[in-house]
């Protein structure tokens, strides 16, 4: 598919084309399927990008497609060359395994596709987040009044915690003037924060 398309060959986008009203796919069935391959073997296969891609339709779409199609080609994909990251025999190191609770907080997440920015823009969403907080530093024995926020993941875990530590170090000046540090060549370099 050519990168300039014109207005003809661009893919008509019909509203009644909403695959969230799909009547013939069954989402239980669906993560009942996936849900049992990960107690498979084996856990992880080796792969190729060129034969994963030969599982998967990668042709641009010229209007509605079959979501059932898609659905089964994830499926086989992920069949034939897994990352079973639940399997119990999966040794986290870079993915944890999931709970058995996961597919349901996950379409419930994105059925309501809230972000939890602030409060205001979801109320139910920051009031379960400071709750498990609350657990989690009464877990450690953080005092009471402790607070904190979920990430995306470790690494915007891992840069938020050395900028709150930055912050905490040098003063809120630090963001301004900068930090130095050194380069892979070890001549010293000046790098801001942000």
């Amino acid at each position: 598919m050519p990168h300039n398309m014109t207005p003809s060959q661009r893919p008509h986008l019909d509203p009644a084309d909403d695959l969230t009203t799909a009547p013939t796919i069954d989402m239980n069935e669906v993560l009942v399927d996936l849900q049992k391959q990960r107690s498979k073997t084996p856990i992880i296969r080796p792969s190729r990008a060129v034969d994963v891609g030969a599982l998967i339709d990668q042709s641009f779409p010229q209007g509605g497609e079959d979501l059932e199609q898609l659905i089964k080609q994830i499926s086989q994909a992920t069949d034939r060359y897994p990352r079973r990251n639940t399997h119990p025999g999966f040794f986290g190191w870079i993915a944890p395994s999931g709970l058995p609770s996961d597919p349901l907080a996950h379409a419930m997440v994105s059925v309501l596709n809230e972000n939890v920015g602030g409060y205001w823009s979801s109320p139910v969403g920051t009031t379960i987040e400071k709750t498990v907080i609350r657990w989690l530093a009464g877990l450690v024995d953080f005092p009471g009044e402790s607070e904190g926020v979920f990430m995306s993941g470790g690494s915007m875990a891992n840069m938020c915690g050395i900028a709150s530590a930055a912050a905490k170090h040098f003063g809120p000046e630090f963001r301004r003037q900068g930090l130095a540090a050194f380069s892979t060549k070890s001549s010293p370099g000046r790098y801001r924060a942000w």
